[in-house]
């Protein structure tokens, strides 16, 4: 009979592919053996060549549902005849060629034999099979097996290794497969660092119990690193963690023990209950349903915000945790302020003591550190919007504009909300978010993780790909791997990269007729050296332009300007007098005489962010002028916007009038008016009504200029829920209108927009090294 060679690629390696071709072997009467490569699964197989269509369709069809298949090859090849059907050892070798998988949550059928008194594994907070559990949080190297992976000093018991061994056993081949006989240990020490590790972990988890019930703070090692953790319902722990923490209003993620649980507090969509679910569980922003019946002590857990965001157990030790704790706990990132994730034990015991009471540790090395993924939903048609892509995501993208990229080139992104993107052998891989680089912990765990990178593709990039602001630390990085690996380093327009990330996710880089990109986000360099953020850009033909932005406007302080929303409005009423009343008592003296002088400097930067109108625009409503973390002032107006509009409707309130001149939006003309209303005395939640739909107005206005029926959306401004969904109610009708779905709107995607116009042919410069960083202004 003759034998073919079956060559299968994508997100095939961690999903118990294997086994699922052996099951099939069996029940289909194949001969033959499947083993894993470093470029994906192998199949050789003896069929009648009638037979290899159905072959092919059955592997697709009925593929395991984490794989993800990107391609399958099949040739005939010299006649071998098999007896039987045989998973054969991994073979390593080739240049890696297949998707990473992220770490998956935990499945209803481990989270059934944890919960269950008879099963071997019952209260074990380690256990897995083939559809959950870690993988890209533990993979040392490629293929994927155990003894590659962190799981390597743990040798299985004579009873898992007869279930690794059972092609009948839902652990086949499961290279994370342990027991309480074999497994992971936990440990307890105290802030002062004593204590050890336990063959019990009852024992472990009664401590853990105890120090929640006495309202203590806990540092608890996780999936990707360490969480903190409190009783969500004690005000004084949480008051403790915010003190401890110095985070004094930045919402806290709460961990719920059960889907009913969390339904009784808030509103669950369908599509949020499928992601709270599913294998990558995130976090998942919802609305309180009655403030003030809320069990929970929103003013402390959210201040002044009407979601919080929740999640459920993913992780075997949360969900025994929570089962004997059956109150919601905070669980936020592990971490000192404006620091990445802890994932070091070590470091974990001389940092995290300083914030927690205890620690609970596990002795599984993590060897790349994670947060928790972050989504939210649009408030009526319910779509999503991703905050965070991280755990369960990264860093496997699957694009079909993708498909046709060729070469080997890297992107280190930009410098907030950092994460690299790399194409190599047709894959396209995403890093996890990484955290803000203006600190050097975070510029650690960037090098860390990119030189893991290195270590798994075992790789070395032929182009490096980089933002255009030579004072961020992602372009000085990529000159330094520029200069040792002797390869070519390009420049690339930031604002230009949110326009490839959107493209490059709807497959838009051969649309047939004109996109209008709205890029609306803090802060980027721009090709004139003065900051972007409200920007209109054409995309036709192949070109990229710039049709139009909103009018400059003073940028003050520099990075200060995006913590104190009292700078944003003075910079906004520059020049008009009937705001003085309003913005006076929010300076001193020495500050009002200081910046009167500063905005009349010679030379001085300007800007044309959309997200320091929104920080304005919340101050002049009566919102804090002063921020402590980033976004608060927008999310506060967001929040305001919303409540508005359900109490009077989606489509009530007229919009501020939106004045475009020459491809400028008039940024003083919109803040005439909100000066006239809040001086009238008019409430800040028409206000923020009236300035989201303002917004809309805008784009419709240069739409409409530029002739384009199409738009889409990148930037950070569009993590605003209500803005997307006001989008879409007023300019749905009348446009196509194309939001992220598989990245975040913000910096996040900026890696993949630099791969994206790499590929596509689209830098600056017609595809030859660009250096053009232009000259700052003075600041």
């Amino acid at each position: 009979m003759p034998t073919y060679h079956i060559h299968i690629r994508g997100q095939v390696q961690g999903v118990g592919f294997r086994p699922f071709v052996y099951k099939l072997a069996l029940e289909k009467g194949w001969a033959g053996w499947v083993s894993n490569t470093a470029n994906g699964v192998h199949i050789e197989v003896n069929l009648a060549p009638e037979a290899l269509v159905d072959c092919l369709g059955a592997l697709r069809r009925q593929a395991p549902a984490l794989a993800r298949i990107t391609g399958i090859e099949a040739e005939p090849v010299a006649e071998k005849p098999f007896e039987g059907f045989a998973i054969r050892h991994s073979e390593g070798g080739q240049a890696p060629d297949l998707l990473l998988s992220p770490d998956f949550a935990l499945c209803p059928e481990c989270r059934r034999e944890l919960l269950d008194p008879a099963n071997r594994r019952f209260g074990y907070p380690f256990i897995t099979c083939t559809l959950c559990g870690p993988r890209y949080s533990i993979v040392r190297a490629l293929p994927y097996d155990r003894e590659r992976t962190a799981m390597d000093a743990f040798s299985q018991c004579p009873d898992c290794a007869a279930e690794y061994g059972n092609p009948l056993d839902r652990r086949y081949f499961s290279q994370t497969n342990s027991c309480p006989a074999c497994g992971i240990r936990l440990g307890w020490f105290d802030r002062a660092g004593k204590g050890g590790f336990h063959t019990d972990a009852a024992q472990v988890i009664h401590l853990a119990i105890e120090a929640l019930r006495e309202g203590k703070l806990l540092a608890l090692k996780g999936i990707g690193g360490y969480l903190l953790v409190a009783d969500a319902s004690c005000e004084e722990a949480i008051r403790l963690l915010r003190q401890r923490k110095h985070r004094p209003s930045k919402p806290f993620a709460v961990l719920y023990p059960s889907m009913e649980a969390i339904e009784k507090d808030l509103h669950v969509s369908e599509p949020a209950r499928q992601a709270l679910c599913g294998p990558v569980s995130p976090i998942v922003l919802l609305r309180v349903k009655a403030l003030n019946a809320m069990p929970l002590p929103m003013h402390l857990l959210a201040p002044g915000l009407t979601h919080l965001g929740v999640m459920l157990p993913y992780a075997p030790l949360l969900e025994q945790l929570l089962q004997a704790f059956p109150r919601p706990l905070i669980a936020t990132s592990g971490n000192i302020s404006h620091s990445p994730i802890v994932f070091e034990d070590e470091k974990a015991l001389s940092e995290l003591t300083a914030i927690a009471d205890a620690v609970l540790v596990h002795d599984r090395p993590i060897l790349v550190p994670q947060d928790d993924s972050v989504l939210r939903f649009t408030p009526l048609s319910h779509q999503p919007v991703w905050l965070r892509r991280s755990r369960g995501m990264a860093p496997t993208l699957l694009l079909n504009a993708a498909r046709s990229w060729k070469g080997n080139c890297l992107a280190f992104g930009a410098d907030m909300k950092s994460a690299f993107a790399w194409l190599y052998t047709g894959n396209t891989y995403v890093s996890q978010y990484l955290g803000d680089l203006d600190h050097y912990d975070t510029q650690r765990s960037f090098r860390h993780t990119l030189d893991h990178f290195f270590q798994l593709l075992g790789a070395r990039p032929e182009h490096l790909l980089t933002d255009l602001h030579p004072g961020y630390f992602s372009h000085q990085l990529a000159r330094e791997y520029a200069s040792s690996l002797e390869v070519p380093v390009w420049t690339v327009p930031h604002h230009e990269a949110h326009v490839g990330a959107v493209l490059a996710e709807h497959d838009l880089f051969g649309a047939d007729e004109p996109v209008l990109a709205v890029v609306f986000d803090g802060t980027g360099l721009g090709t004139d050296g003065q900051i972007w953020g409200g920007e209109f850009f054409v995309y036709r033909s192949r070109t990229i332009r710039r049709a139009g932005h909103l009018a400059y406007f003073p940028h003050l302080a520099g990075d200060k300007m995006a913590r104190e929303p009292r700078l944003c409005a003075l910079a906004l009423a520059s020049g008009i007098p009937d705001a003085v009343p309003l913005i006076r008592p929010w300076f001193t003296d020495q500050e009002w005489e200081i910046y009167a002088k500063w905005q009349k400097r010679p030379g001085a930067l300007q800007t044309s962010s959309m997200g320091r109108v929104f920080d304005g625009v919340a101050a002049l409503c009566g919102f804090p002028v002063r921020c402590s973390y980033e976004g608060e002032a927008a999310m506060l107006l967001e929040t305001a916007a919303l409540a508005f509009f359900e109490k009077h409707g989606w489509e009530t309130e007229t919009p501020y009038a939106c004045r475009l001149d020459d491809g400028q939006i008039s940024v003083r003309h919109l803040t005439e008016q909100v000066v006239r209303d809040r001086s009238a005395g008019m409430d800040g939640e028409r206000i923020a009504a009236r300035f989201h739909g303002w917004v809309c107005e805008a784009v419709r206005r240069v739409a409409v200029q530029e002739n384009t029926r199409s738009l889409a959306f990148s930037g950070g401004v569009f993590q605003n829920a209500v803005l997307t969904e006001l989008l879409a109610l007023r300019l749905g009708k009348d446009f196509r209108l194309y939001f992220h779905r598989e990245m975040p709107s913000n910096d996040e995607n900026i890696a993949l927009g630099q791969v994206a116009l790499f590929q596509e042919g689209l830098i600056p410069g017609k595809n030859v090294p660009f250096d053009a960083s232009p000259k700052l202004p003075v600041a």
